[in-house]
């Protein structure tokens, strides 16, 4: 019997040791299939690695592909060099999942704009295809946990960009942004990897729009619930401000809860017929 319980312990150690070989092997592969399918966009990344203790997870040349309408010269809609998460391993048994930091570095963010008011573009069917993606796992509650990031950092970030008139339908480069710092994503409002992507994004587009004037680039992109921007922080120009005076989003009015009193004197006004006196002569 000890000999059996012997023999199944080696078999499982070997068979533990394959699988651990065979997951480092196409960790690249399956990471790009697994961003893929988060984020509802082609997503490439081309190396992943993951420190011992498993306290940091970083990626090299993460970019995810513009349409393609887009793609003719310039393959990618973003693309960071870096790409590096840090947690610690007790929050995988958390619930939300907690990220001490998200570190992002030497980005190019490509802005497509199709027509002369900016209300087409490479980014818009990006975010559509992105929020759909979140709101398809919100509803079918596939991600119940969701993720905490205490702090984002976006640095050396470059905005190219081609408009039919402003550039002529060329490209234009702009000055590279030193920094960017978001704080507290998902506090009170866990999410996941789709409406984490469409944030950072919106965040991103906003920015450009408030250096070129190009604000009609934001106008029919999905917003994002007011609930999850109150309570994240961005720090730039040495100042740090809610998102939501970011972005300029007024929270939504309550709707008036009228009392019972109002609700039967409201019906009562809805099923009496107007009439009119008739005057005779």
């Amino acid at each position: 019997m000890f000999g059996l319980l012997k023999t199944l312990f080696y078999v499982l150690v070997i068979i533990l040791i394959g699988c651990g070989i065979f997951i480092w092997s196409y960790r690249v592969p399956m990471t790009s299939y697994a961003l893929t399918h988060l984020l509802n966009n082609p997503t490439s990344v081309a190396d992943v690695d993951i420190s011992l203790t498993l306290s940091r997870v970083s990626g090299k040349n993460v970019a995810i592909r513009n349409p393609p309408a887009s793609d003719k010269k310039i393959v990618h809609a973003v693309k960071s060099k870096v790409l590096e998460v840090k947690l610690n391993l007790r929050s995988f048994f958390s619930k939300p999942v907690i990220i001490e930091e998200l570190y992002f570095d030497h980005v190019e963010f490509f802005i497509d704009i199709y027509n002369v008011t900016g209300s087409s573009s490479n980014w818009k069917t990006i975010i559509q295809n992105m929020s759909a993606r979140a709101q398809q796992k919100r509803a079918d509650g596939l991600n119940p946990k969701g993720v905490v990031i205490k702090k984002l950092v976006i640095e050396n970030l470059t905005f190219t960009y081609r408009h039919p008139t402003l550039t002529a339908g060329s490209y234009r480069t702009l000055k590279p942004i030193p920094k960017l710092v978001l704080y507290d994503i998902g506090k009170g409002h866990p999410v996941n990897a789709a409406e984490l992507a469409t944030l950072v994004s919106q965040v991103m587009i906003r920015q450009f729009a408030t250096i070129t004037g190009l604000t009609d680039l934001i106008r029919g992109l999905p917003l994002l619930p007011f609930d999850l921007l109150k309570r994240i922080f961005i720090h730039k120009d040495n100042q740090t401000s809610s998102l939501d005076e970011f972005f300029k989003i007024s929270e939504p009015e309550k709707l008036e809860n009228p009392s019972l009193f109002r609700k039967a004197l409201n019906n009562f006004k809805k099923k009496s017929p107007s009439q009119k006196v008739k005057k005779t002569y």
